[in-house]
Parts: structure tokens; sequence; C-alpha cells
């Protein structure tokens, strides 16, 4: 693979154009953006902001010629055009509108992207301001402060976090063809369950390091198909902080950049930037934000402008520019999740997507009233059922927290979940040696007669969506469709994973409670482990099940890098992220019956606190 410090020499020649756009603008020229470009140009890959990479490169190469109409590309939080140039970096033409309120921010896209229009506040926007019938695409990085390990965990009904229900909004106003939504990897599983659970896809984490030089670590939804692949680029010399330096004359001692952080700012470049070692001068200096600009793929003195009321403070607009790379996308990171709509097939099949019916922010949240909830038993499998009474305090109904004076923002009221929890019928509990952490996870269930209290969310583990209701307050729990499941073998006893690509049931026969008899199949792919912990690939080897009862409970998790790699939650390690304060306890009781197992119950969940990193 070329290194991009071969590409640098042309993009620095290009950084000689964006002095001569300087100059336009204090003659009151319109300057050119990429947007600006003919379709011709973008087909050809000749917008000077590109800047394409080999596996770019081939994408567009194999897609051929565009011959399509633009898109019309709605952007939230726009910030400073990572869209628009990842659009021109596919050589997809497009009619941009813009939302974004950060001034900044504003003006960069503005004077690279002069076609696109602004439309100015997210929450303000209404389906006139756009005058195409049809919205392609709308994409959306909803603020990350209430949902970051660095931020105040407020929640995405965080005061910050919550514009994301205006992206919904949005959504439901325009009914876009395709959309994609990003946010930091560092959220709680709480916050991203959510937010899978209104856009109603499996979200996808990359790291951009695994494409770029610097490391970013977030999550996407999106009905884009992933890509199956990811382009094996993380380890060659063109994804390290070497490849944007001159090899004669400077070294860099770090092979990856860590995230550009917007806290950091006050001590620019000594908190979040790697050092260079300069050989002719025998001296360490820090990578300055030009060259933070190409690791993220922006061309040279992309952010470089003359901001309105900073023109004689370098140092402040030094701290604007960081602030501005700190909150955009990694462009090569946007242009691989575009990357599909190269392909005319994908572009014409379309996958779907449902959103709430109420999209409204108090409508919206998570462990509502009347939900089935799985909850973790005694030995890490998520096979215990509940049933949600209400839910009061914590980061649940942050929306709702009245702060008392003296109290510390952030710091919610104890969290309280009370519960019903289910058990399973007599014909299912047969050949279950342990009903306290039984084997099977699926069949028909009843509730039990005595409200519980839980004062943690770790212990839960997900919604349980494949689930038949009955009039007499029976469930009928079984595998469902793009489900990740743990099958156990009596025989060996022993457990391994599969992903269920099809299941059909007869719910009549379902909830009449005669095990073998519910009319169950299942079309299931296996899944392989890899070296990495919690992490599996998805196997193209099938496996029919007739047999109910070897599913033992339902494994949730998400894509990592690419469709089929999943990272799978097999345990609450992952749940403890971000508890702190919420409780230590997980409790289930029988009835009135006393157990020796009660101790074991109040299992204390050690507090790992939050990443390190987003």
């Amino acid at each position: 693979m070329e290194p991009l410090f071969k590409q640098l020499q042309e993009l620095r020649r290009h950084a000689e154009a964006l002095v001569k756009i300087e100059a336009c603008s204090e003659s009151k020229e319109e300057p050119l953006g990429p947007g600006d470009h003919s379709i011709e140009d973008l087909q050809q890959g000749s917008c000077s902001h590109c800047g394409a990479v080999p596996w770019l490169e081939s994408a567009r190469r194999n897609a051929g010629r565009w011959e399509d109409r633009p898109l019309v590309v709605l952007s939230l939080f726009d910030g400073i055009g990572g869209v628009w140039a990842s659009l021109c970096n596919l050589g997809i033409p497009f009619i941009g509108y813009s939302c974004e309120i950060y001034p900044q921010a504003i003006e960069v896209t503005k004077r690279r992207y002069g076609s696109v229009s602004h439309l100015g506040d997210v929450r303000k926007l209404k389906r006139t301001d756009i005058k195409e019938t049809v919205v392609d695409l709308v994409v959306g990085g909803f603020p990350c402060q209430d949902l970051s390990c660095l931020g105040r965990r407020d929640g995405l009904h965080g005061t910050r976090s919550r514009l994301f229900f205006e992206m919904l909004r949005v959504m439901q106003v325009f009914s876009p063809t395709w959309f994609l939504a990003e946010n930091v990897a560092s959220m709680s599983w709480v916050d991203r369950d959510e937010i899978t659970r209104h856009l109603g896809i499996t979200p996808l984490e990359i790291d951009s390091a695994c494409l770029t030089p610097c490391r970013r670590q977030r999550i996407y939804w999106s009905n884009i198909p992933y890509p199956r692949t990811c382009p094996r680029v993380k380890e060659s010399e063109g994804t390290s902080i070497q490849s944007v330096l001159d090899p004669k004359v400077e070294v860099a001692l770090a092979t990856k950049n860590t995230c550009v952080l917007t806290k950091n700012i006050t001590e620019i470049g000594r908190h979040s930037m790697e050092q260079v070692f300069n050989l002719q001068e025998n001296k360490i200096r820090y990578l300055d934000v030009t060259e933070v600009e190409l690791m993220m793929g922006y061309p040279p003195q992309y952010t470089n402008l003359d901001f309105e009321g900073y023109a004689a403070k370098s140092r402040t607009r030094l701290k604007t520019r960081c602030r501005l790379l700190g909150n955009t996308f990694s462009v090569p990171v946007i242009s691989y999740l575009l990357s599909p709509l190269l392909n005319r097939i994908i572009r014409e099949r379309t996958r779907c997507y449902y959103l709430p019916k109420s999209i409204r922010q108090q409508d919206c949240s998570i462990m509502t009233s009347g939900e089935i909830w799985a909850m973790y038993n005694c030995e890490q499998r998520p096979n215990w059922y509940a049933k949600i009474v209400s839910r009061s305090g914590g980061r649940f109904d942050v929306s709702e927290c009245h702060w008392e004076p003296g109290m510390k923002r952030g710091l919610h009221r104890p969290l309280h979940i009370e519960v019903i929890f289910l058990q399973l019928t007599k014909p299912y509990e047969l050949g279950e040696p342990d009903l306290w952490n039984t084997i099977r996870g699926t069949g028909l269930f009843v509730l039990t007669d005595k409200v519980e209290d839980q004062s943690t969310w770790v212990a839960f583990s997900h919604r349980v969506t494949t689930v038949v209701e009955h009039d007499q307050g029976c469930y009928f729990i079984y595998p469902g469709k793009a489900e990740v499941w743990s099958i156990y073998d009596c025989g060996t006893e022993a457990r391994y994973l599969v992903y269920v690509a099809e299941s059909t049931v007869d719910k009549e026969k379902a909830v009449k409670g005669a095990p073998g008899k519910e009319g169950f199949s299942a079309r299931c792919r296996l899944l392989q482990r890899k070296t990495q912990p919690d992490l599996y690939t998805l196997l193209d080897k099938e496996v029919v099940y007739d047999d109910l009862g070897v599913f033992s409970f339902r494994a949730p998790y998400h894509f990592l890098n690419e469709r089929d790699t999943l990272k799978i939650e097999l345990a609450t390690k992952d749940r403890e992220r971000g508890a702190k304060g919420d409780g230590p306890s997980r409790k289930r009781s029988r009835g009135s019956d006393t157990s020796d197992y009660e101790e074991l119950l109040d299992t204390e969940l050690e507090d790992t606190g939050g990443d390190s990193d987003i």
C-alpha cells in the first residue's frame, strides 16, 4: 500500500490553493469548494480534497462511473463538513443541506463547500426548508457530552445528548432512504440499547485506527448494509503517524495518535498529541494541528481560517481548530461506511427501518412499564426474566430529576426498578437440575405473585422482543431472527454460540405449554471464537434446530469493524461500566421461600469506572 507521505506532497500543493481561497475571500469573491465541482470532476476523482487511499480508490474503480442523479443529503450536527469530504472521497455527487449552530464550524463548511445550504438549528428544521421531494440520506453525529465516559454521564436523556430525539423527528418528517447515526463507543450499554431500540438497527463499532493514524472509537447505526470486511490496513505504514511526516527529517515516536479531546485544548498539543523527533535538530516536538487534519482525512490547513474576532489571537484560533477537529468525523471511516452506496444494486435494494410510534423524548425511555427483560443469574446466564412494573431515580429518568440546592450536577436520586419475575411452567421445568440457575432460556413462563425491587441496572441484560403474551399472564419466549443464542449440549455439557438467521413458531400451539409441540424451527449460523476476548466470526456453516430446549440464553451483541465480526456480551463485566451510584446488589427471591442461595444472590459487583479514552 502506498504510504500517505507520498500523497502528502500533493496535498501540500493543494494548501497553496487554500491560500488563494483566503485571498478570494478578502476580495469578496465566492470561493469554490468540493461541493461546487461538476459531476464529471467527482466521477473522475479530481476533487482536490479527496486524498483517496488505495482501498477507497479500488472501491470507486470497482463501482464504475456514477450515472445516477446527485444524492440529496441532510447532515445534522454537521460540524466542519466531514460528510461532504467523505462523499467527495467516494466520487458521489450531492445536493447538500447542513444543520449546525457553532459559528466557527459553519464558517469552515461555507468556505470549503460553497454549494451546501445551511439551515441552522436542527430543532427548527421543517419539511419546507428542503425543496427536493426526496431526501436520500440523513447523517447525524448527535452530541456526546451526556454519553461519553469523559462527560457527566447523564445519559441519552441529558440536556445535550437528548438532541438524538431531534434526529428521530427529522427522520420522521423527511423519511430518508438511508440514515447514518454516530456517537461515542464509551457510552453505557443502557444508552446503546435505547438508541438501538429506537432505530431498530444493530450498531457497528469502529476504531478509526483501523483505517487511519488516529485512534477514535465510535458506534454507528445505519440501514446502509455494513461492509462485510474491513480493509486490512491497520498495521500498514500508510495508516501510521509516520505517514504524514517526512521520513528523512522526522520520526514519529508512536504508531497511532490518541483521540483529539476537546477537554485538553487548554494545554494544546501536550495531552492529546503524540511526539515527533526531529533528526536534524535532535529535538522533540508535538504533532501540530495541521498534521492531525491530515490524519483525520482532511487536507492541510482545512480549519486554518481567520475566524471572525480571532484574527489577532493565534493561540485562540489554534484552540478553536482543535475543538473543531475534536467534534468532527474521521473522514476515511465515514467514507468506508458510505461506500456500499457506490453499488447500484445496494442503492436499489434498500433496507427498511422502523421508528417508534412516538419520537418525543418524554415518551421514549428504556425499561418502561410492561416490558419483559432478561437478567443475569448467579452463573452469568441471562435467562432469568422479569416484567417491569415501574422504575424511578437513577439515570433512567434524568429528564424528570430535580436537583436540590447544594447537590452536584449529575448526582441522581437512588435507582429503584420494581419487577415481577417470571417462572417456567411445570412441563418446561422438567429436567432442569436447578430452578435458581436454569439451563434453558426458552419456553412458557408465568408471572410470580411478588413485586421485587432492584437497585442496580447492571444485572439486566436485554429487552425480550421475541415473546408471545397469552391472556392468562403467560409468556412464551423463543429465539428470534438476528439474535445470538448459546446452545447447550446436554450430552457433552458443552455450550457454543449461534446466530439465528430465521426462526418460526406456531404461536397458538406455543401458549398451550406442551414442550416439543410448539411448531418451532430455527436456521442458525455457527459462530467461531477469535483470539480476542468476546469476539466471534460469523461463519457460513448453518445448522437447523427443531428442539427449543437446547437454547440456553440470548447474548447481546453488536458488530465490530465489519458485519461478519460480532462483539458479544457474555457476562456482567461489560455492564458494570458507569454503574457507580446505582447500588451494588442484584436480588431475586422465590416468594416466601428461604434458600441457601440468598447469600450468593447479593453479589457485590465491582465498579470498574469509565473508559480511559473515547
